[in-house]
């Protein structure tokens, strides 16, 4: 515990501290390792679970990759926010489609987002969970077996680097690939402590994959209102998830196209496509043609990507 106080003490500059305030800071911290370090897992499997809002055509795409490449695929649970009105009816249609082809997906309209995903979590009963974004698409087949011995108190999995990952599209900032280490199964392993950017964020909502008992103990210990906010306050507890390794494919197996943004909470880069044009492409009964983006070539885990139509198989 020392060490990771230590740690902790020196990124935030509390050096400063009086010395009650280093014992009340202490104190925190040791009451923070014990939450994170002995939770208990029951359970077995994996789950995901998809923040949405007013894309509903994305989400679609989302989905229409995910049965395209996943074997093996897990239950979904999308946790969806939407408009009045038109967006919100784009969603009922959404999810007439998916009841129609049958896939393991339920959809929970938000009402208070934390407590809402606390919820969902407590009632779960798979051991692993990940979550994912409605601007992502799977480009590569994954079997979900490959990370169902994974020891996540070792190791935080993920589904979005790669060997071609040398640039940080959120930093603007190229980054460097870690040294990589062969982990068999074309899986290959690192320290997130010596990565930089992307290869240095082991807590992200994009496609990382985390014990659901010690992800729960953590959400339940941070204050949110969405997707961006929760990422960003799941960083608080990034010096414990620091002293893990890293495991990933040669290359990724989804990309996030940040064409637009949603949300108001954190001003990061984006495109400019409206959420009204791509609103009116679905009424107008289109979808994005996933096909098109098969085993597309990136060298970011966000990448601007043209968006390509085709009508809507009804």
């Amino acid at each position: 515990m020392k060490k990771i106080i230590k740690i902790i003490v020196d990124k935030l500059g509390m050096k400063v501290l009086s010395a009650q305030g280093q014992q009340a800071m202490a104190d925190y911290i040791a009451v923070l390792e014990n939450m994170l370090l002995n939770y208990e897992e029951k359970g077995d499997g994996i789950i995901c679970l998809i923040f949405s809002r007013n894309r509903a055509i994305q989400l679609y795409a989302l989905l229409n990759s995910y049965f395209k490449y996943v074997q093996h695929p897990c239950e979904v649970i999308i946790m969806y926010s939407a408009d009045a009105g038109a967006q919100a009816a784009s969603y009922e249609q959404l999810g007439t489609l998916v009841t129609a082809k049958g896939w393991p997906v339920k959809m929970v309209k938000e009402h208070n987002f934390r407590e809402d995903l606390i919820r969902q979590l407590e009632q779960l009963q798979q051991k692993q969970v990940f979550f994912l974004v409605d601007d992502i698409l799977f480009i590569r087949p994954m079997n979900l077996h490959d990370w169902k011995n994974i020891n996540t108190k070792e190791y935080i999995p993920s589904i979005r680097l790669g060997k071609n990952i040398d640039y940080s599209y959120a930093h603007q900032h190229a980054q460097k690939v870690p040294n990589l280490h062969p982990a068999g199964h074309d899986l290959y392993t690192w320290k997130w402590a010596d990565g930089e950017y992307d290869w240095k964020y082991p807590l992200s909502v994009d496609g990382n994959i985390f014990s659901r008992a010690e992800i729960l103990a953590l959400i339940k210990s941070i204050a949110f209102k969405a997707p961006n906010s929760l990422e960003r306050e799941l960083q608080r507890a990034l010096p414990f998830f620091m002293q893990r390794k890293g495991i990933t494919y040669g290359l990724p197996r989804i990309v996030n196209n940040p064409c637009n943004k949603v949300q108001d909470e954190i001003d990061n880069p984006s495109g400019d496509v409206s959420p009204e044009y791509l609103l009116q492409k679905w009424n107008d009964g289109f979808e994005l043609d996933i096909d098109k983006y098969d085993d597309i070539k990136t060298n970011s885990v966000h990448q601007e990507l043209d968006l390509i139509f085709k009508k809507r198989a009804q």
